[in-house]
């Protein structure tokens, strides 16, 4: 039965999950125990069976100092640790599913109240396909990232050794909005380059409209008068495959079921994409130019300076992670020439 609003509290104590008080945990006084709870629901509209959530959460992520998982309201859930390294390794452990779907967590914040807390967002590995050569860099990752969604982190255990099939970074993404297929950006030679996405440990999502938390058979807008067949779709090949490779070798080229048959899917869907125009634009900067300082070899970036949507021949450099001025550093001057791009 789920707790009426504000006695949440009552739950927020030292009791372990399997009901029994423990000597640790009588050490923590009530404001440890509150910086120690997540909030979380699972994205789905379907019933939740709390017991198998309970169990089947407790075996995943074995706290070494056990925890306690109450139902606060239908679909909302307060997880109590009683180590910080326990609910760490639960934030940084992402993506958890349930039965498919996406678990949500959220760290509670003092004078929170759990069941106002929006539960939006979910972090999420994603692999960058389509890298050219010297492109596995942490500042375009951070570029990268912040279209998908918002930036958390960059796997540079994935770095080596000197290539590697694809960038890995951690994103937090909007479950409101449709998942990001792929996007595009020029080189100063005047070259499109168009990279892919997939996602690592992605749940049941929509391959109508891309929507985290249902599928196309339950979609609320399946009925809509402005959607036509394909031209909306999503679909498994957003799902990244194992990672036990490290993004580097283990295909068969001879066998059908081989990654070299299904990233030719990848590549298709990506011509297909833009082929509307959106996929050049990026969420935060639009248009996108990017080359190479010639002594230090780090990558610059230029964005156009009119507005996203609308081109101009006026370009502005910028760092994604606004760590100073992109056009300046170690010595380097690089003048971008975009005289041979087509801006239209």
């Amino acid at each position: 039965m789920s707790l009426r609003r504000g006695s949440w509290e009552n739950s927020v104590h030292s009791i372990g999950s399997d009901g029994r008080a423990n000597g640790q945990h009588d050490k923590l006084t009530p404001e440890d125990l509150l910086e120690l709870c997540l909030v979380g629901s699972v994205l789905t509209n379907k019933t939740i069976r709390f017991n198998v959530l309970k169990d089947m959460l407790a075996k995943m992520w074995q706290p070494g100092q056990s925890m306690n998982i109450t139902k606060i309201d239908e679909n909302m859930f307060l997880f109590q640790f009683y180590q910080h390294w326990d609910q760490e390794r639960v934030l940084e452990g992402c993506t958890w599913l349930y039965d498919n779907f996406m678990l949500a967590t959220r760290k509670l914040k003092f004078w929170e109240d759990p069941l106002a807390v929006p539960l939006d967002e979910v972090e999420i590995w994603v692999q960058i396909h389509q890298l050219p050569f010297g492109f596995m860099d942490e500042d375009f990752g951070v570029l990268i990232g912040n279209h998908i969604g918002k930036f958390i982190g960059y796997d540079t255990y994935n770095n080596y050794p000197v290539w590697r099939k694809y960038m890995r970074i951690k994103v937090a993404i909007n479950v409101q909005l449709p998942l990001k297929k792929s996007w595009a950006f020029d080189r100063v030679e005047g070259e499109k380059v168009y990279l892919v996405f997939k996602f690592e440990k992605l749940g049941t999502f929509c391959f109508l409209y891309g929507i985290i938390g249902h599928s196309e058979k339950f979609c609320p807008r399946k009925l809509c008068s402005n959607l036509s067949n394909g031209a909306n779709g999503w679909g498994n090949f957003l799902r990244a495959e194992s990672i036990a490779s490290g993004g580097n070798g283990g295909e068969n080229k001879w066998l059908r079921n081989g990654r070299r048959i299904k990233e030719s899917s990848l590549n298709s869907q990506s011509n297909e994409e833009s082929s509307n125009g959106v996929v050049g634009e990026h969420m935060l900067y639009g248009r996108v130019v990017i080359d190479r300082y010639p002594i230090s070899r780090k990558l610059v970036f230029f964005k156009n300076a009119g507005m996203i949507g609308k081109n101009s021949n006026n370009w502005t450099s910028f760092s994604p992670t606004d760590k100073g001025d992109a056009l300046t550093a170690n010595g380097d001057c690089c003048t971008p020439k975009f005289s041979h791009l087509i801006l239209c």
